[in-house]
């Protein structure tokens, strides 16, 4: 056994604290509602977690108010510049400062420890909030424990977009190479129908010259203008497939050009967000009027109410009005309304619903400008970070453009005229087209025989054949799983679609993913445009990076499971008094709880059965997650049992601490003492 010091300084409603607690026994914190213990045991759970970095951890400790500096739940007293925490373990300290603008900065802490080393009510922390009120669909669903305790969530948002885009690669890919086929089989076929229109051409004159003189002289002008039609279709679709390559070409350094302008524009909004802040004279909103009329209509409350007749009854209703009401209305509409009742029944109800409301209202007030005030605090500390990382996003994006714009084939008036040159081959094409069609029309008046008949028919089946052939040689893409738009639909040359999709056996993007583990769906499609817009390979890499993300995805969850399951599966054995013998989660990741009986069950029971499964879900999580943090804390738990089961979960805390050489806190309401003491059981 040793001792765990603790220190605080401006933490909750309390100036200081200085207490020992000892490890491998149950240490008892007891106090009225505003002794300070709470206080305590909120600031050491603070310096345990220090400042979360991971938005599962953030969310739940601004949840508990961790971070709160100014609502009623504030966790640094109300008027203090500064508050602190120092936990002093044998082989080192943990400790945390925390200012009136919110900044935490943290040293040796663990920001999972949010999670693993603490069982509250008011706030409800995880644990306590998923086996005291459980989804009615499915209350054995504890995945939570590791999706958040670990990275699996994130990489399965990730999962979800990359098999999306797979799937349609491939079915791509499937329709590029069956236009490639039509492609080549036009080009193949027009060369044959060309054979064959040339050799009914010779058909045709060699009839025509004993046909009488008008026939022959129409056969001859067709001939020659036949020629010409000839030689400008050859002509117009050389400059058009020479047309297409440009423009694809341009279009790709187009598409980087736009997608590095846009992460400048972006980068550069970044960098002015960042310096605005930097410059910024943030002044904590004035809520000491409000604060005033707070505390004058809490009086009327309190007056209204009858508090000062019972002391017991004015603690239970304070605490009702002041944090918990909206909580306890949410998750236990029975006992609200009981307690609604307990109110109504000690004063003016009138006069007392009229202040409560009045409460509420300058509460929220109160609140809507301190969220504001912390949303702002929030941004400058991580505005010099932002800055430094907008302006090196800004160099590569002009890096970025100027390499687009070198590489552009053309500039803007050499490809107008390449237009003009493709518009002009048309026109010529289409009038020579025109020219032999109206040739042809004059020759069948001239010539009725079935001869001229079928071979104006085979002329005209070839020419419409021709016309009908893949002449075009870019291949649309549009990745509607990315929520492409139209005009976002990419023109590709064979070389292009080549280069970008690949064989499909590229390496996993790992780094990239890694990078940016934490976007929303939204932001992940945007990134990977963003990335194809580029011109890079993503494209061919994206089978090998969905392989990849679902098995990180599985490691973490298995992994994590497998940890928490070794530890809820033999820590419990050696307990005598524990009425549990194992906590796991099967390969569905639900709850399985052994009991002494012999009996297997999932989430069970009325609350004192239901608080030593939220105990000892806590106990593996810490063993499993944050093993090196020798606390866990009870707050507000035991005195919401009963008699025996509180004194029976007590003997299992006992056996546990000594077991573990793990120091147990437990809070305890006493009203009898206006300041807290802490006492080893």
């Amino acid at each position: 056994m040793s001792d765990i010091s603790v220190s605080t300084k401006n933490i909750g409603g309390t100036e200081k604290f200085d207490v020992k607690i000892s490890t491998g026994k149950v240490n008892i914190v007891k106090g009225s509602s505003s002794s300070g213990k709470s206080s305590l045991m909120r600031g050491i759970h603070l310096g345990l977690v220090g400042n979360p970095n991971q938005n599962q951890y953030r969310e739940e400790a601004e949840k508990l108010h961790l971070d709160d500096t100014k609502t009623d739940q504030a966790i640094l007293k109300r008027g203090s510049s500064e508050g602190s925490v120092k936990i002093n373990l044998k082989e080192k300290e943990i400790g945390v400062t925390i200012s009136k603008n919110g900044m935490i900065k943290g040293k040796n802490s663990n920001e999972k420890a949010v999670l693993t080393t603490m069982l509250a009510s008011l706030p409800p922390t995880a644990i306590h909030e998923k086996v005291m009120n459980p989804s009615l669909d499915n209350p054995n669903d504890f995945g939570w424990i590791v999706d958040e305790l670990s990275d699996a969530g994130k990489y399965n948002n990730w999962h979800q977009v990359l098999y999306s885009l797979q799937q349609e690669t491939i079915s791509t890919k499937l329709k590029y190479k069956k236009w490639k086929e039509s492609l080549a089989s036009s080009s193949k076929k027009q060369t044959e129908i060309m054979l064959a229109m040339e050799h009914l051409q010779e058909k045709r004159a060699k009839r025509a010259a004993g046909s009488g003189q008008k026939i022959a002289e129409l056969q001859a002008e067709y001939t020659k203008h036949y020629d010409v039609y000839k030689k400008q279709s050859e002509e117009y679709n050389r400059l058009f497939s020479e047309l297409e390559q440009i423009q694809a070409d341009n279009e790709l350094q187009i598409r980087r050009k736009d997608a590095a302008q846009k992460n400048l524009k972006i980068s550069r909004a970044r960098l002015d967000e960042a310096e605005d802040l930097l410059e910024m004279d943030l002044i904590e909103p004035d809520v000491s009027g409000l604060e005033l009329e707070k505390q004058k209509a809490q009086l009327e409350l309190d007056n209204a109410s009858g508090r000062e007749k019972d002391p017991i009854t004015q603690d239970i209703i304070n605490q009702y009005d002041s944090n918990s009401r909206e909580v306890i209305s949410n998750h236990n509409p029975a006992l609200a309304k009981a307690l609604d009742k307990l109110v109504e029944g000690s004063g003016d109800k009138e006069v007392a619903a009229t202040a409560r409301q009045k409460v509420i209202n300058l509460k929220k007030e109160i609140d809507a400008k301190i969220s504001d005030y912390m949303t702002k605090r929030r941004k400058l500390g991580m505005a010099e970070d932002q800055a430094a990382a907008a302006r090196s996003s800004m160099a590569a994006a002009r890096s970025a453009i100027n390499q687009a714009e070198e590489s552009l084939t053309l500039d803007g008036g050499e490809l107008v005229k390449k237009q003009e040159n493709v518009r002009k081959s048309k026109q010529a094409f289409e009038a020579a087209s025109k020219k032999v069609n109206e040739i042809n029309t004059e020759m069948a008046k001239e010539d009725s025989s079935k001869e001229a008949k079928d071979e104006e028919n085979e002329l005209h089946n070839l020419e419409s054949e021709l016309r009908g052939l893949e002449t075009s040689t870019t291949f649309e893409v549009r990745f509607t799983s990315l929520n492409m738009l139209p005009n976002q639909t990419l023109r590709l040359s064979e070389k292009q679609f080549e280069q970008m999709f690949g064989d499909g056996n590229g390496s996993a993007e790992t780094d990239f993913v890694s990078n940016n583990i934490s976007d929303s769906q939204a932001e992940i499609r945007s990134r990977i445009l963003s990335k194809i817009n580029e011109g890079s390979d993503f494209l061919n890499n994206i089978s090998s990076t969905t392989e990849w993300v679902a098995e990180e995805a599985e490691k973490q969850r298995q992994g994590t499971r497998r940890i928490f399951n070794e530890v809820g599966t033999t820590l419990f054995s050696k307990l005598k008094m524990s009425k549990i013998t194992s906590v796991s989660l099967d390969t569905d990741y639900e709850l399985e709880v052994g009991w002494s009986d012999g009996k297997t069950t999932g989430l069970t029971g009325a609350g004192g059965e239901r608080t030593i499964i939220a105990a000892a879900l806590l106990i593996s999580m810490r063993k499993a997650y944050s093993p090196e943090i020798p606390i866990l804390m009870f707050d507000d738990i035991i005195d919401k049992l009963d008699p025996k089961p509180r004194e029976d979960f007590l003997k299992f805390l006992d056996e546990y601490a000594k077991s573990e050489n793990v120091a147990i806190i437990v809070s305890q309401l006493d009203s009898s003492l206006s300041n807290a003491t802490v006492n080893v059981r």
